[in-house]
């Protein structure tokens, strides 16, 4: 069994330097061999493969003794989507291709000196494009019947509210669906493995969060008779949104000392 649980029915500088070299393996070769043949008349089959090696890993990362717990699932990898976002522009902004400026970037500094990042560009990667975190997850959701989606403004507001307080991060879910740790916490610890996959198809770091979210909605698909698909959505944007406004460079840092 590959979920340890059934659903109730009740119920400004990012630097990949810290991150693991690319995979080599020659079955990896050959399959961006197969991709590049495909990529003109399938322009997502990049963001499509790897979205499905990170689901294949991802399972694994997560798995202990009782299998695999869909809440430490979802919300692993909605975390890692979240921060990919964030890393790209953080990234495009290092690299003078994006200004530090409203309303497309917006930084935050909050009294502990931690910076957050907001603005149009992320928002765009996590909500508002047809491709967005939130666009595929909520589709996901609907297509498994969802009878209502989760109230993203609220989470939005929520995370806004919350930024430099201990409970950030920390999804507002009964404790039996949670996630076991925080957005930043499962970030970094998703980060290291996931960014081997991320990069081992020469996929561009714009579509790290695409991947992640087609990763999102095969595992979602997968425990379709685990838990309800508004809820899966929800656990999902809990993590990407507070995900979403971490400062690459600090999590990167943290994660290059772990």
């Amino acid at each position: 069994m590959i979920f340890g649980r059934k659903r109730s029915r009740t119920a400004e500088r990012s630097n990949l330097s810290v991150m693991p070299e690319l995979d080599v393996r020659p079955s990896i070769a050959a399959m961006k061999r197969a991709i590049a043949d495909h990529e003109v008349d399938d322009p997502m089959i990049r963001a499509v493969m790897t979205g499905k090696d990170l689901t294949t890993n991802a399972l694994n990362w997560v798995r202990d003794d009782r299998g695999v717990r869909v809440e430490n699932l979802l919300g692993g990898l909605g975390a890692l989507a979240g921060f990919c976002a964030v890393h790209d522009v953080a990234a495009r902004v290092a690299e003078g291709r994006l200004k530090a400026e409203a309303p497309g970037v917006v930084l935050v500094e909050t009294k502990d000196g931690t910076r957050h990042w907001f603005g149009d560009e992320i928002n765009a990667h996590v909500a508002e494009n047809p491709n967005s975190i939130w666009s595929l997850t909520a589709g996901m959701a609907e297509k498994l019947g969802a009878a209502a989606l989760p109230d993203l403004d609220a989470i939005v507001r929520r995370v806004t509210e919350t930024l430099g307080t201990e409970v950030f991060g920390i999804a507002e879910l009964a404790p039996a669906h949670r996630p076991a740790g925080s957005a930043q916490e499962l970030a970094r610890e998703m980060l290291p493995a996931a960014a081997k996959v991320l990069r081992s198809y020469d996929l561009p770091r714009g579509q790290w969060p695409v991947a992640a979210a087609l990763s999102i909605r095969e595992i979602m698909e997968m425990a379709r008779d685990r838990l309800d698909p508004a809820l899966m959505a929800q656990i999902v944007m809990e993590m990407a949104v507070p995900a979403s406004k971490l400062d690459p460079e600090t999590l990167l840092a943290k994660t290059a000392a772990a």
